[in-house]
């Protein structure tokens, strides 16, 4: 598979209704910075939106929370409101994926 070179941010993002939730939380913006690592996880990892460690080994949420540098309690927060805005899902509990990873890693739109 090629790799993602680039992350693709529309400069209207912080006008998307998912985006501003996120921002509205208290600590916001690591909200959205996780956010953001996770769009770049998923672009490194090249595998239709999946969060892995090299090319199909799943993270857990455990090496999720060092790379990110989150407490796993943060993390898990965040993974949850991230979930509940249909911005990923995590499969088998074990595989995170971005949903419209397309749309996210540069093919068309991001949020």
């Amino acid at each position: 598979m090629a790799q993602v070179q680039w992350l693709k941010l529309y400069i209207d993002i912080f006008d998307n209704e998912k985006i501003k939730k996120l921002l509205r939380n208290r600590d916001g913006d690591s909200y959205f910075r996780a956010w953001i690592q996770l769009l770049i996880l998923a672009g490194k990892s090249n595998n239709k939106g999946a969060v892995l460690l090299g090319e199909n080994i799943p993270m857990s949420l455990e090496d999720l929370a060092k790379v990110m540098h989150k407490t796993l309690p943060k993390l898990t927060t965040i993974i949850q409101t991230l979930c509940e805005l249909d911005m990923i899902f995590v499969e088998d509990d074990t595989i995170l994926y971005i949903i419209s990873c397309l749309k996210n890693i540069g093919e068309t739109r991001v949020y």
